[in-house]
């Protein structure tokens, strides 16, 4: 759970009595926000990243260690897109202040470290985005709200379909599910050279 209060950004309850197994210290006056979760593996540890009121971190899902958290934060003080993780890197993206950028993981004996690899135009509000063979697939929220595929290895536009305006999607029998936020649903086949 992420009660994002004074004594503890992350904390892990036994499902079974709700005792505290673990917290995680909190990073100043940070808050909870809306992002979900998520689990990978990096480093030779489960690893759980999400977001905060004003950053994008990684902890230890075994004891709470805080391994990494980077500025993410925005005129509102809240974060909702879920980060994505792929090939050893995370991102992050918030709406209004920040771009979406990319951080490569590095694990060491010390921990394991995020390092700024790239940062792409989408300012994505919801949904965040779904990573396929390579591509990022992802809607900018203001400008433009537009559905993009960026590369993942070098955060490049690939390619832009404009039929669709921001919103969240699932991937699936190799196809994108868009749901957009004026309630338009479209199906979308992803490929080497578009959308």
């Amino acid at each position: 759970v992420t009660p994002g209060g004074k004594k503890a950004l992350v904390a892990a309850l036994d499902k079974l009595t709700g005792r505290t197994l673990w917290t995680t210290e909190p990073l100043g006056d940070d808050h909870t926000s809306h992002s979900s979760p998520i689990l990978f593996r990096c480093g030779g540890r489960r690893v759980i990243a999400t977001c905060s009121s004003a950053h994008g971190f990684g902890i230890d899902a075994d004891g709470g260690e805080l391994l990494w958290h980077v500025p993410l934060k925005n005129r509102f003080g809240t974060n909702v897109a879920t980060p994505v993780f792929g090939s050893g890197s995370v991102y992050y993206v918030t709406p209004y202040a920040e771009a979406g950028r990319q951080y490569r993981l590095r694990a060491d004996a010390r921990g394991i470290a995020a390092e700024h690899a790239w940062t792409c135009p989408l300012d994505t509000v919801t949904g965040s985005g779904v990573l396929v063979d390579g591509t990022l697939f992802a809607a900018g929220y203001r400008k433009p709200k537009s559905w993009f595929g960026i590369d993942w290895k070098t955060g490049r536009t690939k390619f832009q379909l404009d039929e669709l305006t921001t919103g969240a999607a699932i991937h699936a029998d190799g196809r994108l599910y868009v749901l957009d936020e004026s309630g338009e649903v479209g199906l979308v086949k992803p490929a080497l050279d578009g959308l």
